[in-house]
């Protein structure tokens, strides 16, 4: 009886469970490992994996977020502002009106001036 149990089951596995077993699109896949090794402090791997996808998936509703994340981990984790400028330029550019446009705008200003992000704020808070 268990055998017979055993087989159904592995039947019932391979009848049916490709179709249950779907793969995340690959661009969610690199998000989710760039976080991860941002997480862990591999930050060059982190920015291996957000750039991957601004490269490879031009469409991608995680795209804009690649960028702001390769920026961030450049300037804040890595203090490579000069290589974090061209990321956040290029979201300010080509997703003007996403919501991390601001954000972008503003730590890309702090990493041109060499100001702290929060006088920047501060500043941009009082001419609105």
């Amino acid at each position: 009886m268990r055998s017979l149990v055993a087989v159904m089951g592995l039947l019932f596995f391979f009848a049916f469970g490709e179709s249950c077993d779907k793969k995340l699109p690959r661009d969610i896949v690199l998000f989710e490992e760039g976080q991860k090794a941002e997480t862990s402090a591999q930050y060059t791997a982190a920015i291996e994996k957000y750039k991957a996808i601004v490269d490879s998936f031009p469409e991608s509703q995680y795209r804009y977020k690649a960028l702001f994340m390769a920026g961030y981990v450049q300037f804040e984790h890595l203090k490579k502002p000069e290589e974090a400028v061209p990321l956040f330029s290029k979201l300010i550019e080509e997703y003007p009106k996403c919501d991390l446009a601001d954000d972008a705008a503003i730590m890309r200003d702090a990493a041109i001036t060499g100001r702290d992000l929060m006088s920047i704020i501060e500043d941009s808070l009082r001419t609105r």
